[in-house]
């Protein structure tokens, strides 16, 4: 087990947690027991379920409510690559730019996951903005920013 919490350190815990998981895949590979895997469910109830899974990066959750159909009513997936990121907010600290990409590597985001703003306006729960849409307004907000680093040049 590693003591510092430095990106060095979580490299070295990543490595041990990939030994771990091949030790356990052969453990569930050796004791799986034989026959079909298929469960073939034919029915599929109303109600809701909670699913959780250790994935690679972390704890991944997926909610899912059904109302009989063969069509899931809501499902909503909490990536862990979406908490994980937040972390940077305190590994970062005291960093400097050049190491940005090593301390964004260290929590291995996956950004597929991050990427998931939609607003709603919620009077009619019409959507006014995705992703995108976020983007654009990022872009502009920087050329502006930009404009004024210019203008305020000696």
């Amino acid at each position: 087990m590693e003591k510092d919490g430095d990106v060095f350190a979580k490299t070295v815990v990543r490595i041990l947690e990939m030994y771990e998981s091949v030790s356990v895949i052969r453990q569930c590979l050796d004791k799986m027991p034989k026959g079909e895997i298929d469960a073939n469910i034919k029915d599929i109830p109303p109600g809701e379920g909670l699913g959780r899974v250790e994935a690679p990066r972390g704890e991944c959750i997926h909610y899912i409510k059904s109302d009989g159909t063969n069509r899931p009513v809501r499902h909503k997936i909490r990536a862990p690559s979406f908490m994980n990121v937040a972390s940077d907010k305190v590994a970062a600290v005291g960093g400097t730019i050049s190491d940005a990409t090593i301390t964004l590597a260290a929590v291995d985001p996956c950004y597929c996951c991050t990427e998931r703003v939609a607003v709603i306006r919620k009077s009619d729960n019409l959507k006014i903005m995705n992703g995108w849409d976020l983007i654009k307004l990022s872009h502009e907000k920087t050329n502006k920013i930009k404009e004024g680093l210019i203008h305020d040049r000696p």
